[in-house]
């Protein structure tokens, strides 16, 4: 009575979807998708106000659809014999079941602005390698003896830059 996630999604359960489930009040997700389910959704389901996901999908599905499942928030009723239509052109899924429209989009978000922060860290970064080196030259000193009367010893600082 207090399940509130039922997930039995690609099992290969086959038979009819049982007209007792409206005895699980507390159940919100309710996915059924990728079985062998055959006849008809059950009345007894629209009386599952609690609701929140419905997936039917892929399974052997006929009848009609009752008006009641399409105000549950998801639900997906396609790859179904299921009549999705009606006077009112209701769709056989909602928007946020719909393949390829889940987390996709902030996956490529996150994705894209990890790319991005990379490349600028990498780029910031051999900015800051360029501009050290710029500024701290190499300075080394190169000595040598000068032949003549006096011998002294004379030094001349060379500047060598690395590229």
């Amino acid at each position: 009575m207090r399940l509130e996630y039922l997930n039995l999604a690609d099992n290969n359960f086959s038979g009819s979807v049982p007209a007792t489930w409206d005895r699980l009040s507390s159940l919100k997700h309710l996915l059924l998708k990728g079985n062998d389910l055959s006849g008809h959704i059950p009345d007894t389901i629209a009386n599952l106000t609690g609701l929140a996901e419905l997936d039917l999908s892929s399974n052997g599905l006929t009848g009609t659809i009752p008006m009641p499942l399409f105000s549950i928030p998801i639900f997906n009723f396609s790859n179904t014999l299921l009549h999705c239509c009606s006077s009112l052109d209701q769709p056989c899924a909602s928007k946020p079941s719909l393949p390829g429209s889940t987390n996709k989009p902030k996956l490529v978000k996150i994705v894209g602005f990890a790319s991005f922060g990379l490349f600028a860290l990498i780029i910031l970064g051999a900015i800051f390698i360029y501009r050290y080196n710029h500024m701290h030259r190499h300075k080394t000193n190169v000595f040598f003896y000068v032949s003549g009367k006096e011998k002294k010893k004379h030094s001349l600082q060379c500047k060598f830059l690395f590229s």
